[in-house]
Parts: C-alpha cells; structure tokens; sequence
C-alpha cells in the first residue's frame, strides 16, 4: 500500500494485483481409512440475499463476506446446468483418453466450476480487500471511497465508488490495483489524539486481514453447507495474501508503514517475519490439503463437489494469520460435529509482539427448518453472535442475528463496524435469502 496525502487527508493505495504471480505445488492427501476420515461429495446450498447490514450502517465484513460466497456459487451455477454426472454412463467404455462418460462430466464440471466462480471471485478478491481499509475507516467516522489504479497517477476526473457493490462490479472492468480514500466525515472523530497513528496502522493492516478473513469465512461454508474447487483461488490467494503482497514501493506500501508502527513500538518485526507467517498460515490450514485432493480428484474424473474431512467428528485445524495493534497473531480454528450439532472453537495468539490470548467457542444446531447458531469471544473483553435461521420453504430462508463488537478484543478490532459511541457496538440484523 502507498500513502498519499492530498489536501492534508491520507489517501490509501494499494492491492497491485497485476504483478503477484502464484505457483501452486499440489500434492495428494492419502486417506487409509475411510471409516474414520471422512469427507463426503455433495451439491451445495446456492443462495442470493438482501442483508439489512448493506444498508443499515453499511461497513460489515461479515456482511460484504457472505456475499463474497454467494458470487461464488453464482460462478458455479453454469457447471451445474451443462453437466449432470449422475446420470452419465459409468461404464467401461473409454470415451476419451482414459476416462469413461461420467468421468469426463466430472471433469468438465470441475473445470466450469472452477473458472466460473474465479471470474466473479476476482474482482471480488480486490473489492473486499479495498473494503477491508474502508471499514477500518469508518468505524472511527471517516467515509471511505474507492477507486482503480493508483491515485498518483490517476487523472483528476477518474471515477470513484462509495458504495461497495458499484465498486465490485467496476472491477470486473479494471484490471491491476486498487486504493481507498477518505474525503469527509461520518462522525465526529471518537479517538484520543494520540491514538491516531495506532488506529491508522489498523486502516493499514485492514486490507490484508480482510482477505485472510474471508478465508475464514469460506472454511465456515464448507463445514456447514459444503463446496466445490471454485473457492479454491480465493482461499489460496487470502492464505498468502501478505507474501503475495507488492513491496516494489519501499517504505510507502501498506506493509512498510505497519513494520514502521511496530518499530516505532519497540517491537521487531520485518517484512520476512509477515512473509513467514503468511506462508504457515497455508501451510498449517488442513482446507489447503483438501483443495489439493480436489485438485487430484478432478483429473482423475470424480466429483470436485466436497465437505472438509473430519476425524471422529473432529474438525482438521485451520490456521489463519492476522496483524494486529500489539503484533502478529495465528488464529488456530477446529470444532466438533455431533449428529445436527456442531462446536466450533478457535484460538488467536499473538506470538510476536505483546503476547495476549483470545478465545472463541460456539454451538451450531440444525433443525428441520430452523437452525441456531451462537459464538462466544473471550479476550480482554467479552464478545458474542447470536444467529437464528428459518427455512420458510424450499426456495426462502430468513435469517436474524445480534451481535455484540468489542474493539479491544483482536476480533473487535477487526471487524468492529463503528466507534462512535465508544469501544463497543450491538449490531443487530435481518436477512432474507432466495434459494436456486
């Protein structure tokens, strides 16, 4: 990220996309006992919502998120509508090279599945990470906007979006990097003078957590409705999000100006610190794996369609990576799954830095038509999710939820919406969401 300051205001650039290159080494997940570890192929639950959070306030990463995954499941609904595998031929007749006619449906929709969804995940991809610093914006009361390339550069009369979704769909158009701005206030500043530099370390640190959240929020999916190998780019791109990162622009970048918050600090962390850490967090996610298996599957002619293994019930850990205001953290997150019950349980460690320790816990139940869910952050303060879900019949659900931010939990300070009335934020919502 570059910071700019134009008529006084700090003008955020970053996410040069164009020059991140990716190379992927797959490997196979051997599974010797299928009794115990389990992971079961499936078609996925594929839905469009209307959120009260896209209007009510209007800066929810979790939100803005949710949606995320159903622009994935739109990109996989052409690989739905061509191919049907289950009623393909599964005899021994070769077809083509070495597969027979489902094989070849399988491939074929593992492919379309996989190319659909990273045309609508893409833009998103850069969109999100753009709405990461902008919701760190405006939860201290500055009104976020967003634009496409680099604002040094970009002539006086290039267009800017302050609404997400008209973002998102203008970067199906532009092809590179993006940057957030502010350019008037939400609220009155709610900081002390002396917290600003932290809180903006926070707006900087906002886009690369974004992406590492949204691979939260993609693990979420796939324990509770399953998924496909369409989410595998997005998922790949959050894990390595900050070893990815552009650094061309030395000391004017997004990671610079973090490592100069925490040197600042006394606290030595660099950028091979960050790299390193980025890199663990993929390696040390059991969903890496899992992608890589789906990967194996998919040229072998079965079905890329998946929810994650488990052992006993046991969720495989996931780890995520996070910059926080006291230093650099791993989130490890797992759960259990009894019958309809499951529990999920994580805990974040910030390992370099200020060390401290934030736990979460929740439950989840699946009813006939009605599901409950309910999480639990114990830091320095306490946090909570309440989430009921009512299917009113096969083609709409409605769903309602509370929850409660505490900006001095490393989750509060994250995903907290707004500060204006201090530390903490009751988010309360409704949505209604259409089946297909």
């Amino acid at each position: 990220m570059r910071v700019l300051f134009l008529n006084g205001k700090p003008i955020i650039s970053i996410y040069q996309s164009g020059r991140l290159h990716l190379v992927v080494a797959l490997c196979s997940a051997v599974v010797s006992n299928q009794a115990v570890l389990t992971a079961q192929t499936l078609r996925e639950q594929r839905t469009l919502s209307l959120d009260s959070r896209y209007f009510i306030n209007g800066y929810s990463n979790k939100a803005i998120g949710r949606f995320g995954i159903e622009m994935i499941h739109l990109g996989g609904l052409p690989a739905s509508l061509i191919f049907d595998p289950d009623s393909a031929s599964d005899d021994d007749e070769k077809t083509f090279l070495f597969y027979n006619a489902r094989q070849l449906s399988y491939i074929g929709e593992g492919l379309i599945l996989l190319v659909g969804s990273t045309f609508f995940s893409s833009p998103f991809q850069l969109s999100f990470h753009e709405f990461g610093h902008g919701t760190r914006f405006a939860a201290v009361g500055l009104k976020p906007s967003y634009g496409h390339g680099l604002p040094a550069y970009a002539p006086r009369e290039a267009k800017t979006y302050d609404s997400f979704f008209s973002y998102y769909v203008s970067s199906f158009f532009h092809f590179g990097g993006g940057y957030t701005f502010w350019d008037e206030a939400l609220f009155r500043w709610p900081l002390r003078a002396e917290e600003f530099g932290e809180w903006h370390a926070v707006v900087s640190m906002g886009g690369v957590n974004n992406s590492m959240f949204f691979t939260e929020i993609i693990e979420d999916e796939l324990y509770r409705d399953g998924g496909h190998l369409g989410f595998a780019s997005s998922y790949v791109l959050g894990k390595l999000s900050a070893k990815l990162y552009d650094y061309s622009d030395s000391g004017v970048n997004d990671i610079d100006r973090i490592i100069s918050h925490f040197q600042i600090r006394g606290v030595d962390i660099d950028r091979k610190k960050i790299q390193r850490a980025s890199i663990t967090s993929f390696f040390l996610s059991s969903i890496t794996y899992q992608f890589a298996h789906q990967f194996i599957r998919l040229f072998m002619g079965e079905s890329t369609r998946f929810r994650p293994w488990e052992f006993y019930g046991v969720q495989l850990p996931n780890t995520a990576f996070y910059m926080t205001r006291d230093g650099l953290s791993y989130k490890v997150r797992s759960g259990y799954r009894y019958e309809s019950w499951r529990f999920p349980i994580a805990v974040e460690h910030v390992f370099e830095g200020k060390k401290r320790t934030e736990v979460s816990v929740g439950a989840e139940k699946q009813l006939e038509k009605l599901s409950v869910a309910v999480e639990t952050i114990i830091g320095k303060e306490l946090e909570l999710e309440l989430e009921l879900s009512y299917r009113f019949n096969d083609w709409v659900r409605f769903t309602s939820g509370l929850a409660l931010y505490d900006a001095n939990n490393l989750h509060g300070e994250r995903l907290i919406p707004s500060l204006q009335y201090g530390s903490k934020y009751h988010d309360v919502y409704i949505r209604a969401s259409l089946a297909y």
